[in-house]
């Protein structure tokens, strides 16, 4: 059986960029849980514990991390999302 790492996060989608021309502001904000860091490459996925459900993002094509190693920038194919972690992770 393998163990999985759980990390509590908040996800603000800060911006869609859908047609490539124009930035829209949003402000979609999700709590729940990943079961590790984003990748390039593969989707982000948020498990949401109110309802049970789950956000699935497309594709990351960037992930930018902030100094105090609790704030990360994921860029994807459609939206950009300022996540916050519950804990600070220094890789």
């Amino acid at each position: 059986m393998s163990s999985r790492l759980l990390i509590d996060v908040t996800a603000r989608c800060v911006a869609r960029n859908r047609d490539k021309k124009t930035a829209v502001e949003a402000s979609k904000t999700l709590a729940g849980w990943v079961t590790g860091l984003p990748t390039v490459g593969m989707s982000l996925v948020i498990f949401r514990p109110g309802d049970g459900g789950r956000t699935i993002t497309s594709p990351v094509l960037r992930v930018l991390g902030d100094a105090d190693g609790k704030t990360l920038y994921v860029e994807t194919l459609n939206s950009i999302y300022y996540v916050t972690l519950s804990t600070a992770l220094h890789l």
